[in-house]
This record gives C-alpha cells, structure tokens and sequence, in this order.
C-alpha cells in the first residue's frame, strides 16, 4: 500500500455461499439428454431418483420399461440405459 502511496484499502467481495446449494442435473436417456432438473447439492442418488420420477417430461421413457443400468456421477450426471 505504501509503495502505491493510497492510503485506503479495498476489501474483496463476500462470497455468498447459500448460492451454491443447488446445481443443475442433466437427466440422460440411453445416452442422450432429455431433461434437467434443479437439486440440492451433494444429494445420493436415491434422493434424485425422486426428482426423477416426480418429471412429467420423463415418465414417458420409464412407462413399461426396464432400467437395465443406472450411472449416476454425484453432481454431474444420472445416465439410464433403458430397454
């Protein structure tokens, strides 16, 4: 500061960490994405499954169908490979 010779002293912003809680989740089909929804952060996968199956979007690729293969990347991704 002396050497800039200013005498005030700026702070850095508050981060507000509140924001961060939820995160986007893409919802793949076979490989392709269908749907995103909106969850908490760091949720298991059995607690997004609800989200999942709450989707009137989705409930058409589930209807009398079999999920063969579940990939579920915590915070990144859920995958189903349906047959």
């Amino acid at each position: 500061m002396e050497l800039l010779k200013s005498k005030e002293k700026d702070n850095w912003p508050e981060v507000d960490e509140d924001v961060f809680d939820e995160i986007k989740l893409p919802i793949q089909i076979n490989g392709k994405t269908r749907e995103i929804i909106t969850v908490k952060k760091d949720l298991i996968l059995q607690e997004c499954e609800i989200k999942v199956k709450e989707s009137q979007k989705l409930k058409k690729f589930f209807d009398g169908k079999k999920v063969f293969k579940t990939i579920f990347v915590k915070n990144k991704i859920i995958n189903y490979l349906i047959k």
